[in-house]
């Protein structure tokens, strides 16, 4: 039996490059270049890689305008098979509902003569971010759902299966599914293969068929602009927070003493946090114990309209976002004077229930099985969709995380809604809407975001984003136990290994409380050693640009900004960063900012609350040496020395 795969590319614009109008608040499109979506090269050489490995073929997808053809051309070369262009006026506007009903029945199509087994696609696009439309066209083919994929263990053709390994938050597991199946790949699942010049000029010949609206029989009315829940208010530049003193490094003295002076006045320079930050639970953060009073059913039944809160747990741990989302949650269900409800599921999550009450869930409702032990798509999704459309949420909030990611497309695909990525800010509007600001084109500008009519609303919002509200455990809530029937044997998915990676001496981005992070300036992996040495003297972690991690330098764990983590630590220390607004949305939350690099004019001393001109190999071994030094006069000095 011959192995077909799928794989969905998307030409992107060059996010580097994309420029606002600061009169019009438009997007500056000309001149900018664009680009294979980094992400979609790795889902091609795996499907390639996997054809090698079993034999079949390897089609390729785009959806896009007709210069698209050149991602698909690019996608041949590489040794994919065929190449399909899904391009039509009627799809301009589409909101990643609508693209992935497009997508999906594109890939009904050229599963026609060959059905499809597996559709790969890339974990998530550079100009949206959002990483929905892969789980949205698994949701719509009815395929097995897989993401964040590092690592295709093995395919059996023979039992129809697959087996994967999922890189999660703070742990892995391996999964086993039944085929078809839908993978959406990391970057550290291959390395992209160069083509050969004789590929290339044979790609560039290829027939390439044009698939539309009409060809493939779609209802126009849920395609583009008029299929797409979601809709833009408006967009702007992003607005930068205000530069600090900025100081030159041509005397190190002056440099070490406007440091070490910060340090001081902003209470940082003793000890901080552990190099690890605290011990992780899903997220990284325990959860402080809270014993608020929750009675079982009592009060009103549940009215249409609430504001739900998804509460994402490891082993009946919670991670942190989800009571960050329950402070935002209840600023939002008291402007709509609705109740905030905390949706837990799980197995032996009882004290789930006093947590989320204590950071302020008006009811708790509680979903337990062995079934959900442990977080699998088909399962969680059954369970929210059946009590969201028993109720009627007026909004929908989950974490941005793996997990969240995962589930929400998930969800609002099946419940028909619109659904907004990687928040930064949530209110309810003058209409009575929610209104969603998040980044967008990496960074280069922000949106607001509305669903006029479907319901519920629903965002997802990175951990850390929003500020963590203080537990309060004399408020009361009320329990609401809902049943759950749905056995092991039908769902299509099997762990057959869960792990939590062993943190210790390694990265925990996430809780750190200090942040010395490198980017292109530092010149090579071997120079992040000295500033592993300073963040070992301030109790804290190392970070990375996506320029160092794309370099090998540092490992993905490492990264901070819009592909990468985003942080609130109160010190962050950017060594050789320019400050791409990719990473600046990552980072410029942090309490206390300073920048070291050797450009006067670099971007990251604009958010900086000190900067420093100079070379950061040579400010920084003096800031060690600085560091160390104070460090030890005041050990000797508590322990009756000097």
């Amino acid at each position: 039996m011959m192995l077909h795969v799928a794989v969905c590319v998307k030409q992107v614009p060059d996010t580097t490059q994309v420029r606002v109008n600061p009169e019009t608040n438009t997007l500056i499109r000309e001149g900018i270049p664009s680009i294979v979506n980094p992400y979609d090269t790795h889902a091609v050489e795996e499907a390639v890689a996997l054809k090698d490995r079993y034999g079949g073929k390897v089609s390729i997808l785009s959806m896009g305008p007709p210069q698209a053809r050149e991602s698909l051309q690019k996608s041949l070369s590489f040794g994919a098979d065929k190449a399909y262009l899904l391009s039509d006026g009627k799809f301009a506007g589409a909101d990643t509902l609508a693209t992935s009903y497009a997508i999906s029945e594109a890939i009904k199509k050229i599963g026609e003569t060959a059905p499809v087994d597996l559709v790969i696609c890339g974990k998530q696009t550079i100009d949206g971010d959002t990483a929905q439309v892969g789980p949205g066209v698994a949701y719509r083919l009815g395929f097995t759902q897989l993401t964040n994929v590092d690592k295709v263990v093995e395919i059996d053709m023979g039992a129809r299966t697959i087996t994967v390994r999922r890189h999660l938050e703070a742990a892995y597991e391996i999964v086993q599914a039944k085929l078809p199946a839908l993978l959406t790949v990391v970057k550290e699942i291959n390395e992209p293969r160069y083509a050969k010049l004789t590929d290339l000029m044979a790609a560039l010949e290829a027939d390439i068929p044009v698939l539309t609206a009409a060809s493939l029989g779609l209802d126009v009315n849920r395609c583009g602009l008029k299929g797409s829940p979601t809709k833009v208010k408006k967009i702007w530049p992003p607005a930068r927070r205000a530069g600090g003193e900025v100081v030159n490094a041509s005397d190190l003295n002056v440099a070490v003493k406007a440091f070490i002076e910060k340090l001081k006045a902003d209470g940082l320079l003793g000890p901080v946090a552990s190099p690890c930050g605290p011990a992780p639970t899903a997220s990284g953060a325990d959860s402080p114990p809270a014993k608020a009073v929750v009675t079982e059913k009592s009060g009103p039944d549940p009215k249409e309209g609430e504001v739900w809160v998804f509460v994402e747990q490891m082993e009946g741990k919670a991670a942190r976002v989800s009571w960050e989302l329950l402070g935002v949650g209840r600023k939002l269900a008291d402007d709509l004077k609705t109740s905030l409800c905390a949706v837990a599921l799980g197995n032996n999550i009882a004290s789930l229930a006093a947590e989320a009450v204590s950071y302020g869930a008006d009811v708790v409702y509680q979903v337990e099985s062995p079934v959900l032990a442990h977080y699998r798509t088909v399962p969680y999704a059954s369970a929210i969709n059946a009590l969201a459309k028993k109720n009627n949420p007026a909004v929908l909030l989950m974490g941005a995380t793996v997990t969240g990611r995962d589930l929400a497309s998930a969800v609002a695909t099946d419940l028909k809604t619109g659904l907004t990525a990687d928040c930064t800010d949530l209110a309810i509007g003058e209409t009575g809407l929610l209104e969603q600001t998040r980044p967008a084109f990496g960074g280069n500008i922000m949106a607001t975001i509305f669903t006029e009519s479907c319901r519920p609303q629903m965002s997802t919002v990175r951990p850390r984003v929003m500020a963590m509200p203080a537990a309060d455990t004399t408020r009361q809530g009320r329990l609401v136990k809902v049943p759950f029937t749905m056995d092991e044997k039908d769902v299509p998915t099997k762990i057959m290994e869960f792990a939590k990676e062993d943190l210790t001496g390694s990265v925990n981005l996430a809780d750190a409380e200090v942040i010395v992070s490198g980017g292109r300036g530092m010149g090579g992996r071997e120079n992040f050693k000295v500033l592993e040495r300073l963040a070992d003297l301030l109790g804290g972690v190392v970070g990375a640009s996506r320029a160092a991690v794309d370099s090998k330098w540092m490992s993905y764990d490492h990264q901070v900004g819009q592909t990468g983590k985003t942080v609130r630590p109160r010190l962050y220390i950017a060594c050789g960063i320019s400050g791409a607004v990719q990473h600046l949305v990552g980072m410029q939350t942090s309490d206390t900012i300073i920048a070291i690099n050797s450009d006067p004019n670099a971007p990251i001393f604009s958010v900086a609350s000190l900067g420093i001109v100079g070379n950061a190999l040579e400010v920084v071994p003096a800031l060690v040496e600085a560091i160390g030094s104070a460090k030890s006069y005041h050990e000797a000095s508590a322990h009756g020395g000097a």
